[in-house]
């Protein structure tokens, strides 16, 4: 059964990375939007399984759209 407490954070491996893991560690699903694979990794490690949906996306192109609109529908 799909969790429905939900978060979508945006920069969430960077200056928010302890607000995704506060938010997992409480029990949401959190979809965490970040540029990079490796920092995204790192909250994913720091945070309970599957309490964490990686977006990998620059803010400035359309995977950034995509992502955000996949999190969406999946959730």
């Amino acid at each position: 059964m799909m969790n429905p407490k939900h978060a979508l954070v945006i920069g969430g491996t960077g200056m928010l990375r302890n607000v995704s893991i506060y938010l997992a560690k409480h029990n949401y699903t959190v979809s965490v939007v970040g540029r990079t694979a490796g920092k995204l990794k790192q909250v994913m490690e720091n945070s309970p399984p599957h309490s964490i949906v990686p977006v990998q996306a620059d803010y400035n192109s359309d995977s950034f759209l995509l992502g955000i609109s996949e999190a969406i529908k999946k959730r």
